[in-house]
């Protein structure tokens, strides 16, 4: 871990109409605006780089490493900005309609082929916060007045800076963001006609981890108005579906990755993010490579300031969003707050992906759980 596939694939379709229309519109090459880049006269749209992982696997430190490329244009989960357009806010429990469908797709093909168009969704990508302010060209000059003071997006603009100013388009995507099956073999085959090289970089974290942090802030019970007010019961049957769709979904993209169907020829790398906070400066050239980039300058620096502060500086802050943080408490701060139930259930139901992906069971030890000297992860 990393591994790299010459073969792969990505997300899902909704209908054959949009099936034809989708690919059709990334076979259509568009002519390219000419004007130099103010980043590096050299930097030229050349390489899609998809992000495809779940919540709290450590892709908002991974995205933000990427970020800091100046000829890198970055974009934070835009597939939150098409639910928010056709109001489907239900985490794990989307309402698929067929208008979700061709706005993702038309979407995702402005994103791919820097063929952005005024839309609603537009719109909502537009709006500032920390969906727009991940990304340093979004709330940045030319596309904003100044640093975070920012306006909607021009569907023109955005078009010409992601075409001439930046070599690379990297878009971190959620798994629980996509529709069902059959859009996967879709999204591929509009990758694969994109007018750019494109290629998938999966993510994957302990699916342990992944559900501790969720529970009581991205699933648990709920009052009248759909709020979380308390985390679930491991024992709940609620829990059990939740921890089942998410070991589902990470299975389905571990099995598109090692072995690809005959129809998705993506270039494809696989990623532990265990992997990434042990080894980062190898890890990190190992992802620029596979973009065909080298690492930004400084990036040494950066990472042992922000993965390698003392533990105390974290005080009462959990700092799921943070990215200055202890590397070793980031890996198990899960087994430190977890309980035996939580981690019983996960492991009943994801033990077949965590045997795949090099992660030791417990087994109901709570002497192995908060022994941190012992380690969880295995080569594989």
């Amino acid at each position: 871990m990393p591994r790299l596939s010459n073969r792969a694939k990505v997300l899902y379709p909704c209908s054959l109409l949009t099936l034809f229309i989708l690919i059709n519109l990334l076979r259509n090459k568009g002519e390219f605006d000419e004007t130099r880049s103010l980043v590096s006269p050299k930097a030229k749209k050349e390489v899609n780089l998809l992000i495809v992982t779940q919540g709290r696997s450590g892709s908002t430190f991974l995205g933000q490493i990427l970020d800091m490329h100046p000829n890198v244009f970055y974009i934070y989960e835009p597939l939150r900005s098409v639910e928010k357009a056709e109001n489907i806010l239900n985490f794990y429990s989307v309402n698929i309609t067929e208008s979700y469908c061709n706005s993702l797709m038309q979407f995702l093909d402005g994103i791919l082929n820097c063929r952005f168009k005024k839309s609603k969704v537009l719109d909502e990508f537009s709006t500032p916060g920390h969906f727009r302010y991940s990304s340093r060209v979004l709330r940045s000059p030319p596309l904003c007045k100044r640093e975070r003071e920012c306006g909607v997006l021009d569907a023109d603009e955005l078009n010409k800076v992601c075409r001439v100013r930046h070599k690379a388009t990297v878009v971190k995507i959620l798994d629980h963001r996509i529709p069902p099956k059959d859009f996967r073999k879709t999204f591929a085959e509009a990758l694969e006609g994109s007018d750019y090289q494109s290629k998938v970089l999966y993510l994957f974290r302990d699916p342990r981890a992944i559900i501790a942090s969720m529970d009581g802030d991205w699933i648990g019970i709920k009052n009248s108005v759909g709020e979380i007010i308390a985390p679930y019961n491991p024992e709940s049957a609620e829990f059990s579906r939740y921890a089942r769709s998410i070991c589902a979904q990470m299975e389905e993209s571990l099995g598109f990755a090692e072995s690809p169907p005959s129809w998705h020829a993506l270039e494809t790398m696989l990623l532990r993010y265990e992997d990434l906070v042990m080894s980062p400066e190898k890890v990190v050239k190992q992802v620029f490579e596979f973009i065909g980039m080298e690492p930004p300058l400084g990036i040494e620096s950066w990472l042992d300031q922000h993965m390698n502060f003392k533990q105390a500086d974290l005080h009462d802050s959990e700092g799921k969003y943070l990215i200055r943080k202890n590397s070793t408490l980031s890996l198990n701060k899960w087994r430190l707050k977890s309980s035996a139930g939580l981690i019983r259930v996960v492991e009943k139901h994801c033990k077949h992906l965590m045997d795949r992906l090099g992660y030791k069971t417990l087994d109901g030890s709570r002497d192995l759980q908060k022994r941190l000297t012992y380690s969880l992860i295995r080569e594989i």
